[in-house]
């Protein structure tokens, strides 16, 4: 990821930053499939090495087991972040919160206590656990990455009519209490 490439090599006090995960496939640290292990591989090189990291998997079977040990981790983490880091699917995702879920509704109800959810996609092959929306929104600045085209369209129909079921990403562009920044690469 060429943000993380930039980033390790940046001039930060890196031994105050704490970098933590918003959602996290429910896979070993070590698979090729967990985000913990791309911000292992790619992040907390050169300057960044010396950053705190905090992983969401943990040894609960399942991620809504998982859940609330996962939230724990995040009991560590000064709040609000100072900034969220999101990313976008062509289906509207964003974080693991995704359309057709089980838990869908759930996480993304305002009035909730921020946490840790459970959540699964039609698609994906993997169980996942995620930041629900309040827990997302508790942030300075939150930063939507998206590249290629195919998201553009995705983001450009997230800004139009619809529930926030049917694309998630809708309930981050449509709050107000946190600044959003969108940030397109073709």
């Amino acid at each position: 990821m060429k943000l993380f490439e930039h980033l390790r090599t940046r001039p930060i006090d890196w031994g105050r930053v704490c970098i933590a995960l918003a959602d996290e496939r429910w896979v070993a640290p070590e698979d090729a499939a967990s985000n913990e292990r791309l911000v292992r591989d790619v992040l907390l090189k050169d300057l960044a090495a010396s950053a705190r990291f905090l992983g969401l998997k943990n040894a609960a079977p399942t991620p809504d087991l998982g859940a609330v040990s996962a939230w724990e981790t995040f009991a560590r983490v000064p709040r609000p972040f100072d900034a969220m880091i999101l990313g976008m699917g062509d289906d509207g995702h964003t974080a693991s919160l995704f359309p057709g879920s089980p838990n869908l509704r759930s996480a993304l109800n305002p009035s909730a206590a921020a946490g840790c959810i459970g959540m699964w996609s039609p698609a994906a092959p993997h169980p996942r656990l995620s930041l629900n929306l309040t827990a997302l929104l508790d942030a300075r600045r939150i930063v939507l990455l998206i590249t290629g085209e195919s998201k553009w369209r995705a983001y450009a129909a997230a800004c139009g009519d619809g529930p926030a079921e049917d694309m998630p990403v809708r309930a981050v562009l449509r709050q107000s209490r946190t600044a959003v920044d969108v940030m397109w690469s073709p």
